[in-house]
Formats: structure tokens, C-alpha cells, sequence
């Protein structure tokens, strides 16, 4: 059990390494995209509060 729990653990850290390194790159475009997204949002909760 101890061993799987490492490889486990290994294979995790991996991965978040890898997701990293891919939000790295996502970054800037979801950047933009987030900025288009709150001004969606913030005119979404305006019409609501009509």
C-alpha cells in the first residue's frame, strides 16, 4: 500500500506540473477571455437586479 501511495503521489505531482505548464500557456487567453466574461457577468447581474 505505501508504494502504491508514492506512485500515487508522483504520478499527482506530475500532473500538476503538466496543468501548470498548460494554464501557463492558457494564460493570456484566458486572460482576455475572463475580462469578456466579467463584463458579460457584471451586465448579466444588473438586468437581474432590474
Amino acid at each position: 500500500m505505501k508504494i502504491q501511495m508514492k506512485i500515487i503521489k508522483q504520478i499527482c505531482k506530475k500532473e500538476e506540473k503538466e496543468v501548470e505548464t498548460i494554464k501557463d500557456r492558457k494564460n493570456k487567453f484566458k486572460h482576455e477571455k475572463g475580462e469578456k466574461w466579467e463584463r458579460i457577468r457584471i451586465i448579466l447581474e444588473s438586468f437581474l437586479k432590474l
